[in-house]
């Protein structure tokens, strides 16, 4: 098999200048793939390959040389028996049809949804990730469909108003929106949309589900740290606040004991004088409770609630209006058991000032009812479990006011949800939460718009009482020390505090001077340090402070001692200091300041 003709193309082929025309075929297959490079083997074995390709003719294959190159070859027999090669250099395109696959498999195996519409909007391709997305198991079930297909009416109309406008006018368009699966669900997507002339419309979705929730969760943690922030910032108010109210609340409380310890009071005076006092006490529980709220713990002790809740409908009775009746429902006998008072005072408080604020018609009624039987129907439960009812007293406190739909049944509970709009804080009930939960008890509320509200709390019986010494008069257990003739100097930029102090110690016997200024106290102290027995300071006081004060007196009079008087809960809770003899905490019972200052003064002694 002889060459009779080769072109000069041909030649390029075989790697060589020209081809010489009669010489054998299969010789010079031999000689030009032995100059490329391959050994005598491989020659041998690629010769007797090609050669079998040209005998089968007609025939084409695609052969790569040793150069990197792709060639189509084309053997045609000629009708005088002859064959003729044709060689077609396709590297080119091979390289493209390459890379046109290498980018098709990687659409295919992205993990992004990615879709084709035609210049119509129809699908003409849709990765898996996409079908996946959307619910489909094949092309066939989309291909050739609009794209409406997977949008809602919502979306479709939110895609022509907002999406088609800027797809046309700038070629891209992307948005988190709602796509809608094969069976009807929704998909949280972001959509990447590209406008391609001659084409149509490249889609590209990712699945944000994840990310929304990821950020939803963000949202709630930054939501609880501006609520945590909100609460410090309350309890900081708090705070402030218990300051002034307990100095209020020492006056009250010491000259409703000086009254009751006078002797010229009469009964109905003395009866007064109790219920003030009483009033003050729990006054003073509540601010002590205000501060300590969310501090695990609380003060049981022996409780007659039958009375307790009297007092509670006696308090609220005047700031209930005259449209709202309200009755108080008891057992025959008293209902005493061991729980704490307080809280049990601030629920029913809380519930009955809710029942009040729900009620606007002319014939308002509020009912609050004690009772050792668990009613029949307890509604829905809010907080604990009614399963230890045989153990347990029941209070009902109910209204006929505007009722509440479920939707808002199920927040009442949240910190900061209110019904009543502007007038509310939306921290009453979860206060009422909170204290059920310190008591171990239980909370229900039945409502339906309308037709008012009725809120059931299970107290348990079942707690163990602490022992705490009896509220003392300004009859002591130390009578028998004699603060007589004692020069007690009182610095307090609260008067009345001051002055009831006062009373309560030259009551017996002491002899008592009165500063509001820190330097005054300072100045008479240095011009005769021997003369004064004991030094009784407020902490926070204007141009100086009790630790101030303290630290200049000692430098007078090292040995004198002091007592820090305050009503500020930080020094009510820290800890005795080289600085003073004793703290206590405003309003002090009169028995604990005759027996701290008694005491103070056997010291110097």
């Amino acid at each position: 098999m002889r060459i009779v003709y080769a072109n000069s193309r041909y030649a390029v082929f075989s790697g060589v200048e020209s081809i010489e025309t009669g010489i054998d075929y299969s010789d010079w297959l031999r000689s030009s793939l032995v100059r490329s490079g391959v050994d005598q083997k491989t020659a041998n074995e690629q010769f007797h390959a090609s050669l079998r390709m040209i005998q089968s003719a007609p025939n084409s294959w695609e052969e790569t040389i040793s150069d990197g190159r792709t060639f189509l070859m084309n053997v045609r027999a000629t009708r005088e028996g002859g064959t003729v090669l044709i060689a077609t250099e396709i590297t080119s395109l091979k390289r493209t049809e390459q890379l046109l696959e290498e980018r098709a498999t990687a659409i295919n195996l992205a993990h992004d949804a990615i879709a084709i519409t035609d210049t119509n909007g129809c699908f003409t391709y849709m990765n898996p990730s996409h079908l996946q997305l959307f619910g489909y198991t094949d092309e066939a079930q989309v291909l050739g469909r609009p794209w409406s297909t997977i949008y809602g009416p919502n979306e479709l109309a939110r895609i022509e108003r907002e999406g088609v406008p800027v797809l046309m006018s700038e070629g891209s368009w992307r948005a988190e929106i709602d796509g809608r699966r094969r069976d009807g669900s929704i998909v949280k997507q972001e959509v990447s949309l590209t406008f391609v002339g001659g084409i149509g419309i490249i889609c590209v979705t990712r699945d944000i589900s994840a990310r929304l929730a990821d950020r939803r969760e963000r949202e709630g943690l930054r939501e609880q740290l501006y609520r945590a922030q909100r609460q410090e910032a309350v309890g900081q108010l708090a705070a402030g606040i218990s300051h002034d109210f307990n100095n209020i609340l020492a006056a009250i409380n010491g000259s409703a004991n000086l009254i009751l310890t006078a002797d010229d009071a009469g009964d109905k005076t003395r009866m007064d004088a109790d219920r003030i006092l009483r009033a003050g006490q729990r006054g003073e529980a509540m601010i002590s409770r205000l501060l300590d709220f969310g501090k695990s713990g609380s003060s049981v002790a022996l409780t007659d609630l039958s009375q307790t809740l009297g007092e509670v409908a006696e308090m609220v009775s005047d700031i209930v209006p005259e449209n709202i009746k309200l009755s108080l429902e008891m057992p025959g006998d008293a209902v005493r058991l061991v729980t704490d008072q307080t809280a049990v005072v601030q629920i029913v408080m809380n519930l009955t000032l809710n029942a009040r604020d729900a009620i606007n018609a002319t014939d308002g009624r509020i009912s609050i009812t004690l009772s050792h039987e668990c009613p029949e129907e307890v509604g829905q439960t809010l907080e604990g479990s009614f399963d230890q009812a045989d153990n347990s007293v029941f209070i009902v406190v109910a209204d006929n006011g505007f009722g509440m739909s479920q939707d808002k049944i199920s927040r009442i509970m949240d910190p900061y949800f209110s019904t009543k709009g502007d007038k509310g804080t939306g921290l009453g009930l979860a206060v009422v939460r909170r204290l059920v939960q310190e008591l171990g008890g239980a909370l229900s509320v039945q409502s339906h718009p309308g037709s008012g509200s009725k809120f059931t709390v299970l107290i348990p019986t079942s707690l163990e009482p602490i022992r705490k010494p009896p509220v003392e008069s300004i009859v002591s257990r130390v009578t028998n020390i004699a603060l007589k003739g004692c020069a007690i100097l009182i610095v307090d930029d609260d008067q009345d505090v001051a002055e009831v102090m006062a009373r309560v110690l030259e009551m017996q016997g002491a002899e008592v001077s009165v500063v509001e200024d820190p330097s005054e106290a300072l100045a008479a102290i240095s011009d005769d340090p021997g003369a004064w027995k004991l030094l009784i300071t407020d902490l926070t006081m204007p141009k100086m402070t009790g630790d101030e004060l303290a630290e200049a007196v000692h430098r007078v009079s090292p040995d004198l001692p002091i007592i820090l008087c305050s009503a500020f809960e930080q020094a009510r809770r820290r800890g005795l200091s080289a600085k003073y003899t004793a703290i206590l905490a405003k309003p002090v019972p009169p028995g604990e300041l005759v027996e701290t200052a008694s005491r103070a003064i056997l010291t110097l002694n």
